[in-house]
């Protein structure tokens, strides 16, 4: 009841204080709330479906990023693939590439994200060109990993696309470099971080 009165309270504060998008109207305990709504929804996928039909209305930049963000949230990979899909049309709510970096950042589904990269990487290519800098954000959604197999992958998916990568080539090398970074403060501070945890 909590979540879906805190959603209420988003729509009532957007129609009414903000009727054609001029400003942002959603404070920062909506965000946490509606986020925590998507995660523990309680009635199937009601307030997913309720956050969706805000991010469709709203014409506010700020408002559609975290919409995106607390949509990621959800464990429904049925939702994800909506989300992607979504991101492809003519004019979607959003940025095209915000939805699958916010689905790894802000979602916590790094191997989905990296999944659907690898899959639609023609998709984006095309949307974005070879001269885009936009592909960055896509191409440092892997930069999370931190084992020497997913580094691999990586350095050998990105290698197979040297022909349309364009300008997105320096983000490689430096995605390549945090990976690895990862792998050694894995190997250095892992065994202690284990440690620590099961002392608690």
């Amino acid at each position: 009841r909590l979540w879906r009165c805190s959603i209420e309270a988003v729509v009532s504060t957007q129609s009414t204080g903000d009727p054609v998008g001029e400003k942002s109207t959603i404070k920062d305990i909506f965000t946490t709330i509606t986020r925590t709504a998507i995660i523990y929804d309680s009635n199937g996928d009601e307030n997913w479906s309720s956050m969706w039909d805000l991010l469709q209305k709203s014409d506010w930049e700020a408002d559609q990023k975290k919409y995106i963000a607390a949509l990621s949230r959800t464990n429904s990979t049925d939702k994800l693939d909506r989300m992607v899909d979504a991101s492809f049309e003519e004019k979607p709510k959003g940025d095209c590439w915000r939805y699958l970096s916010y689905i790894s950042s802000q979602g916590g589904h790094l191997e989905y994200a990296w999944q659907t990269l690898q899959d639609r990487w023609d998709d984006y290519a095309t949307k974005y060109n070879s001269t885009s800098f936009t592909m960055g954000y896509l191409i440092e959604i892997p930069a999370d990993f931190d084992t020497e197999d997913k580094y691999t992958q990586v350095k050998k998916f990105f290698d197979s696309k040297s022909d349309n990568i364009g300008t997105g080539l320096k983000t490689v090398s430096e995605t390549l470099a945090t990976i690895k970074n990862n792998i050694e403060k894995r190997k250095k501070y892992g065994t202690v971080i284990k440690n620590w945890l099961t002392t608690l």
